[in-house]
This record gives C-alpha cells, sequence and structure tokens, in this order.
C-alpha cells in the first residue's frame, strides 16, 4: 500500500518543488532579511526520491542556509504524507549548524561570476554524410535543482538541468560505453562557478542527510 502510495504521490507532484515547503522557506527568508545582511541561499531539488519515516513518506524537500554572527545554519523545509497518501503535514525542520562551508564560501567569493553566468543547453554533435548537425537534449522532467540567492536587496535564481550535464555517452546494461557524441556544451557547463556552486551545496547536503541530522 506504501508504494502505491510513493507511485501517486510522485505523479502528481514529482514535477515541481511548490506548495506549503516552498511557502515556509520564502517566510523564512523574510524573517532572516530584517536581521541579518549576510546572503541567503535557497536551494529546492527537483529529482528527490519519495522516502519514507516511520509512518510517513517525506516528500519534496527545500533547504535555506544563512549566516547569522560566527555560525552557517541550514534549516529544511517539506511536506509529509501519510501511508495512503490522503493527508500532508508540511515541516519546517529544526536548524542545524553546516559545518561544511564550502559553498556559502564559494558563493562570497564568487558571487559576480555566479549571477551573470548561465548554464548553456546540452546540444550534442552529430554527423550525417559528412554534414555535422546540433540536436538539442531534452528531458522531462529536466530539472535537477533550483538555486535562490538573496543578497541585500537583490536577487537571482540559477536552475540546473539534467540535459545541461548530458555528457554524450550512451552507455550499455553493464556499464560499457556503447557509443559516445560530442557532447558541445559540457565542458563549459561542468566547468562553471554555477555548477561548482551547485554541486558544494549538494554535497553539504547530501551528508547531512546521510546523517539524519535534520530529523534527530
Amino acid at each position: 500500500m506504501i508504494n502505491i502510495a510513493i507511485l501517486a504521490i510522485t505523479f502528481f507532484t514529482g514535477l515541481c518543488v511548490q506548495g506549503q515547503p516552498l511557502q515556509l522557506l520564502e517566510q523564512k527568508v523574510i524573517d532572516i532579511r530584517k536581521v541579518v545582511d549576510e546572503p541567503i541561499i535557497t536551494f529546492y531539488g527537483r529529482n528527490e526520491l519519495f522516502v519514507q519515516k516511520n509512518n510517513y513518506i517525506l516528500g519534496q524537500s527545500g533547504y535555506i542556509i544563512w549566516k547569522e554572527g560566527s555560525n552557517l545554519w541550514i534549516q529544511k523545509a517539506s511536506n509529509y504524507y501519510d501511508s495512503l497518501a490522503e493527508n500532508v503535514f508540511d515541516t519546517l525542520f529544526k536548524a542545524v549548524r553546516l559545518v561544511n562551508s564550502d559553498g556559502y564560501s564559494f558563493l562570497i567569493e564568487n558571487m559576480s561570476s555566479i549571477q551573470n553566468q548561465q548554464l548553456k543547453p546540452g546540444l550534442i554533435k552529430n554527423t550525417f554524410d559528412g554534414i555535422d548537425s546540433l540536436t538539442e537534449v531534452k528531458y522531462y522532467p529536466d530539472d535537477i535543482a533550483v538555486i535562490e540567492v538573496y543578497h541585500g536587496t537583490r536577487k537571482f535564481t540559477k536552475e540546473i538541468k539534467s540535459s545541461q550535464l548530458n555528457d554524450g555517452i550512451i552507455l550499455n546494461d553493464d556499464g560499457s560505453i556503447r557509443f559516445k557524441r560530442e557532447s558541445v556544451n559540457y565542458n563549459f557547463n561542468i566547468q562553471s562557478a554555477v555548477y561548482k556552486f551547485y554541486s558544494l551545496l549538494q554535497a553539504s547536503i547530501y551528508q547531512l542527510e546521510c546523517e539524519d541530522a535534520f530529523h534527530e
């Protein structure tokens, strides 16, 4: 029954992070900005798996990161579904100290580059009868994460898409390479400040989730 509920939830809500978790973090941003001048980061994952926590199913989640005094904090917002997916309980979990500050430090050091840089679309180069052509990679759903940065009166948003990270490699079931095509923008995207920023944030969040830090 729980597996059926998870499938139902995924079908209806798996395409985006919307609703109360998003609103909870937006309100948290407003509250923090009243007392803190440092940059604030929100991170919304869009391809997370639904997982069971006790008698509930943990749905889509978002995170907020901010600095207050000498401490860096992170807080998680999620929606909980009961085992039949009949009721939703939106939750803002306790704030925990973020010991791994690499993502936040990278933002401070590369604010301008991150703000002004955009990842390029995923493009695969094909050659037919000696003629080159470009095919845009399309996935559905495509978004991996949406990152918002608030700094003073400014706010900017960065989206990371699966299609932008396509390396042109097609694998066999055993992991061997079936064939490889040139992914025109792949190297630019993975070497960009935006992608490095995303990777550092994702690594910090993944570590905390593995430690179950938000649910102690």
